[in-house]
């Protein structure tokens, strides 16, 4: 369906995990992703109009994800 007046259109964005793309997918989704530990700060993700793949905690929309959860542990 079109999208309902006024009412912008959700971002979607595609994920490199593993060797594979995988999506297109909501901001919501990612973060179930994001705290399950399926999608990380050093994921790479395209969204259209995008110029090439870029790592999720430099895309300012997806870096907000990683706020919510604790830091990775140190090693």
């Amino acid at each position: 369906p079109p999208p309902l007046p006024g009412r912008a259109v959700e971002t979607v964005w595609h994920v490199a995990i593993g060797d594979a793309a995988q999506g297109p997918y909501g901001r919501a989704h990612l973060g179930r992703m994001a705290a399950e530990g399926s999608f990380a700060r050093d994921t790479l993700v395209w969204t259209p109009g995008q110029d090439g793949w870029l790592p999720a905690d430099e895309v300012a929309e997806l870096a907000q994800l990683f706020t919510m959860l604790p830091p990775p542990l140190p090693r």
